[in-house]
């Protein structure tokens, strides 16, 4: 069973793929996830913050449920907000979390908040990170921790014909995670050996505006 909203992105990805292999698991999510064997729960799409804090009051009351009837042998969470239902679900069930990025997001590099997200996190059955990065700072905190990289299915690019060009195009979520402080270097040591096209491509204009300015210094 696993919990998070339908956004696009590796954490989708991943519990779809889990999902695939598993025909026994059920998903818990926002309406418009991709998975076939799910429980669709309604939240207000508002706004992103009353979307995230909605799924969290539904999964809570859905958790609460699932004290009463055990249905599951496993609870599989991946969503950050719900950190905070592990301790109640463990009261019944083994909880596994797989951790999909803390570094350069809010509620770890606030020391305040991280103190109650790892709190919750202190009573799950394992923990799964999909950065070897993540793995060493959350080794510092917690005992039971396993690194698990998101796959990539490489058969899927042999369908695709892509001229080559000189072009090097970064298509992804504007985040420090991504490591785009790393690629604003590569660029500029490239753009004084090479005449190169490079490009960003997000949907977030205004994220991407500030990259393009960035850019421009360089």
């Amino acid at each position: 069973m696993g919990l998070t909203p339908p956004l696009e992105g590796g954490s989708e990805r991943h519990i779809y793929e889990l999902a695939v292999r598993n025909k026994n698991a059920v998903v818990l999510t926002q309406k418009g996830s991709d998975c076939l064997n799910k429980i669709e729960l309604p939240v207000m799409n508002i706004s992103s913050f009353l979307r995230n804090i909605s799924f969290f009051m539904m999964c809570l009351l859905y958790s609460l449920k699932l004290l009463l009837v055990k249905k599951y042998d496993l609870i599989h969470i991946h969503d950050n907000l719900l950190y905070f239902l592990v301790p109640l679900l463990k009261l019944r069930y083994k909880v596994i979390v797989t951790i999909h990025g803390i570094t350069g997001f809010h509620f770890y590099e606030n020391k305040r908040l991280w103190f109650f997200f790892s709190t919750s996190l202190r009573f799950a059955t394992h923990l799964i990170s999909v950065s070897v990065n993540d793995k060493k700072l959350l080794d510092q905190t917690f005992k039971h921790v396993s690194y698990i990289p998101n796959g990539v299915d490489t058969g899927l690019y042999s369908t695709f014909k892509v001229p080559v060009e000189k072009k090097i195009t970064f298509l992804g979520r504007i985040h420090e995670q991504k490591g785009l402080t790393y690629l604003l270097e590569a660029f500029t040591s490239f753009k004084k050996k090479y005449d190169t096209n490079n490009t960003l491509n997000n949907t977030n204009k205004r994220k991407i505006n500030k990259i393009h300015k960035i850019l421009f210094l360089y």
